[in-house]
């Protein structure tokens, strides 16, 4: 047997606390108590924010200092939260393109995979998921040892 097909889900659920979704899966209050989540990272979003505790972050992809920035800001948000047992969101408008490195990023060092594995385990989850090229080359040469470094530093 396959695995089940993929509905273009408003959220879809990751890992057991991370969920990646869409800027109206972010809105829809529904959902968001189902998934019990109330921490979100909003990456290009400027609609309405969520009520829940969130962070704002923009990419930029031809500018990867700020995108380091951004990652590290994201990840060590995810970080604080899902080691307390909490559900986080990372949403972007289309669920696509901006949420996915994110996610790729924090898969990478919280599981300690390189970026073609952790690329595919969120295309098992989330087959709309895209990466940018110039993102992807970072993504290709960063180690999980280098993502934890941005975590933990200060």
């Amino acid at each position: 047997m396959g695995s089940k097909p993929y509905k273009n889900e408003k959220i879809s659920q990751i890992t057991e606390n991370l969920f990646m979704g869409d800027l109206e899966g972010a809105q829809n209050h529904e959902l968001l108590e189902k998934f019990k989540i109330k921490h979100v990272i909003e990456i290009e979003a400027d609609e309405q924010k969520p009520k829940v505790n969130s962070l704002k972050i923009f990419i930029n992809e031809d500018e990867i200092i700020h995108f380091k920035a951004s990652i590290k800001k994201a990840l060590k948000f995810l970080h604080y939260y899902i080691m307390q047992n909490k559900n986080v969101l990372v949403h972007c408008k289309d669920g696509q393109s901006n949420s996915a490195p994110i996610i790729i990023a924090y898969i990478m060092y919280a599981k300690g995979l390189n970026f073609e594995t952790a690329k595919r385990y969120l295309d098992s989850k989330r087959p709309i998921s895209q990466v940018r090229p110039k993102i992807r080359d970072y993504l290709l040469i960063a180690s999980p040892e280098e993502l934890a470094g941005l975590v933990h530093k200060s």
